[in-house]
């Protein structure tokens, strides 16, 4: 069933088919960034860290994405 909001503002839109599973997710191709020493030198994965989403910053995916060369 779609949303209202969605039929509202793309009215020919006409959603894919799902499975019906919750491994499913529409992506492209994966890229696994994995930080080595030398990223946690740099940012910290104490739990006590006060930015729990430090990882998850275009600065962080950068830095670990030029790695991968």
């Amino acid at each position: 069933m779609i949303s209202k909001g969605v039929t509202k503002q793309l009215p020919a839109f006409t959603p894919p088919q799902y499975v019906q599973s919750n491994y499913y997710v529409r992506t492209g191709t994966t890229l696994v960034l994995r930080p080595d020493e030398a990223y946690f030198n740099w940012y910290s994965n104490e739990a006590d860290t006060k930015n729990i989403w430090q990882h998850h910053l275009p600065v962080q995916y950068l830095y670990l994405a030029e790695k991968l060369k």
